[in-house]
């Protein structure tokens, strides 16, 4: 079997968790499109010598972001989130007056438009032409294309460089890094700030949220791993600030150059790393088996994020376990998760029904989501909370 070598420094890696096939996470199909739906091999590596976790199979970001169904603004505490990260930029004086601001990988154009109407010049870039246009009816302007080095010599001849560049929950997405990172620093001015949020390795690892493994995410970044790759691009991290987002997050304040900040990393234990697998399969027959016990009752599913796709599909639920899910998000509404076929609906579609059990997919939203339920069904019900501990709490 021909080994599986990591895509950025090219040395061997090895195998941590595999999920059988999963298909992609952020294309939910109509009904008449389920049996259609593409699987690919997903599984977990990880590079001993750059400390990179990624997944083996590439699947072209061409085959991912044409039709998207992912959408920042659908969830209020990720705005919130945004809303603060601009917020922490200004306080810091990253930006100057009439200082641009060039976010890759903007979707719905949500963090943008923050900085837009404080009169900020903006631009954005994303490859997902329906989310982009969510955007630039928002007055936003976007390109609508996969970022890279080439692509920013374009934007640098038609917008010069940029005083911030944000870049959230996007790095893990990019197949080729050096290319996207040369392209980074061509756009950012001498002295200018990056802004980089990821998924945190460590929390995932630690907590076995394997939930957070798609196609999609080529990378999982370790901090020493972003760090030695933002160096050996020319940028020097100069904070690192750890945050609940998303489920557990690192971000990175760079800028242009060669001398090295000193920088405490955390650091994955090699028993927790070697120990994921196990892990994650006695999770997997406890999951199942806590959702089954409802099976002949109303049990639904609250939110349909991107790592539900990956849970269901790999723990091997579907509409015989769970009845229906809802979600705020609009593009969702009326399309199944793929691979399981769930319907999803409104959130308002539980309204008067008898709902036995929740399943909180979108479980990084919990607060949220508890007071959404407690006031949509208007009942107690059970509430089994996958991660990051899995429990079942009566509401």
């Amino acid at each position: 079997m021909k080994r599986h070598v990591c895509r950025y420094c090219r040395k061997p890696t090895q195998s941590v968790v595999s999920f059988g096939n999963i298909p992609l996470v952020n294309y939910f199909p109509g009904q008449g499109e389920a049996a259609e739906v593409k699987r690919y091999p997903l599984v977990l590596y990880y590079c001993p010598s750059c400390k990179l976790g990624q997944t083996g199979v590439t699947v072209p970001p061409e085959d991912i972001f044409p039709l998207y169904h992912y959408v920042t603004g659908s969830s209020l505490p990720l705005v919130t989130h945004l809303t603060k990260l601009a917020a922490m930029v200004e306080k810091n004086k990253y930006l100057q007056k009439n200082a641009s601001v060039l976010d890759i990988g903007c979707n719905d154009g949500s963090l943008l438009s923050v900085f837009a109407k404080k009169g900020y010049r903006v631009l954005g870039v994303d490859p997902a032409k329906n989310i982009a246009t969510l955007a630039k009816s928002r007055g936003i302007p976007v390109i609508t294309d996969f970022f890279g080095e080439n692509l920013a010599k374009k934007i640098r001849e038609t917008h010069g460089q940029f005083q911030i560049i944000m870049i959230t929950h996007t790095l893990a997405n990019i197949p080729d890094l050096r290319d996207f990172l040369r392209g980074v620093v061509l756009l950012l001015t001498p002295g200018g700030t990056l802004i980089i949020e990821v998924a945190s390795w460590e929390d995932m690892v630690d907590r076995g949220q394997i939930d957070a493994v798609y196609h999609e995410h080529y990378y999982y970044f370790s901090e020493s791993s972003l760090v030695r790759i933002l160096n050996q691009s020319g940028l020097v991290v100069t904070h690192m600030i750890r945050n609940p987002a998303q489920g557990g997050s690192t971000q990175v304040i760079a800028t242009p150059g060669n001398i090295q900040k000193r920088i405490p990393l955390r650091q994955v234990s090699a028993q927790k790393l070697a120990t994921l697998a196990k892990r994650s399969s006695a999770y997997r027959v406890k999951l199942r088996g806590l959702i089954r016990k409802y099976r002949n009752k109303t049990v639904i599913g609250f939110g349909a994020p991107a790592k539900a796709v990956t849970l269901l599909n790999w723990a091997g639920i579907t509409a015989k376990d769970i009845t229906f899910v809802v979600d705020s998000t609009p593009v969702k509404q009326g399309r199944v998760l793929p691979g399981v076929n769930i319907p999803i609906y409104p959130e308002e579609y539980v309204k008067g029904k008898h709902i036995d059990a929740v399943v909180l997919l979108a479980w990084n939203y919990r607060d949220e989501i508890l007071k959404k339920i407690f006031k949509l069904i208007g009942r107690s019900t059970s509430v089994i909370t996958p991660f990051p501990r899995l429990k079942v709490v009566e509401l």
